[in-house]
């Protein structure tokens, strides 16, 4: 199995109220899209909803062997659940993954090349961030997100590459380093292995999904 994730600090002045952009919608969503966007009952977050689950499905399609740029229209999203305010869940952080019983994950399809990914997000008060699976089940994959406070500095990267770092070995998971393709996508290296794994970040939040089984 391979996962990609994605997240967004939605509340953000960036991103606040970008959903009544119409040429930004038009270029990043399909109007099937943007008539249900208009159906939610939290707009932000669910535009924002259906950006992480196309960044994340593109980052699986990278490790799938897809090497063109990001273009949002390839990706098309089915099923995303009608957003209310009762979605909208608190998170502990840092340090929520899978394990943690408070986390409701909102599933989704999603269509790229004719075959189907599939979706999980998470709805917060700050952001949303979605992990996008080959497989139905995200199974033992592990994932996390953590906040920080040094957000204004240059070198997101290393900030999330070290999140990582701390989470794995926190799950009994070691390795050497986390280095990059010659494409750009990010591995976890061992002394016997090299894992793709999916970093995001955004403002104070990063994130990453990883599949430890070889």
């Amino acid at each position: 199995m391979f996962i990609g994730n994605d997240i967004v600090a939605y509340k953000h002045v960036r991103c606040l109220g970008k959903w009544q952009q119409q040429k930004f919608l038009e270029k990043v969503l399909h109007q099937s899209e943007i008539n249900d966007l208009h159906q939610q009952q939290n707009k932000d977050a669910g535009l924002w909803a259906v950006w992480t689950l196309k960044e994340a499905a593109y980052k699986l399609s990278c490790f799938l062997g897809n090497r063109n740029k990001f273009h949002a229209l390839q990706f098309c999203i089915a099923e995303l659940p009608f957003i209310t305010n009762t979605m909208i869940q608190h998170l502990d952080l840092p340090g929520t993954n899978q394990n943690a019983t408070n986390v409701h994950l909102y599933t989704t399809r999603i269509i790229f090349e004719n075959q189907s990914y599939f979706g999980h997000t998470i709805f917060t008060g700050q952001f949303v961030h979605s992990l996008v699976t080959d497989e139905p089940d995200i199974g033992q994959a592990i994932w996390a997100i953590g906040a920080h406070n040094n957000y204004n500095k240059d070198d997101y990267s290393a900030e999330v590459r070290s999140f990582a770092k701390q989470e794995l070995n926190e799950q009994q998971f070691f390795f050497n380093a986390i280095e990059k393709d010659k494409d750009g996508i990010p591995y976890v290296v061992t002394d016997e292995t090299a894992q793709y794994i999916s970093l995001s970040h955004d403002q104070q939040f990063v994130s990453f999904a990883f599949n430890a089984a070889p």
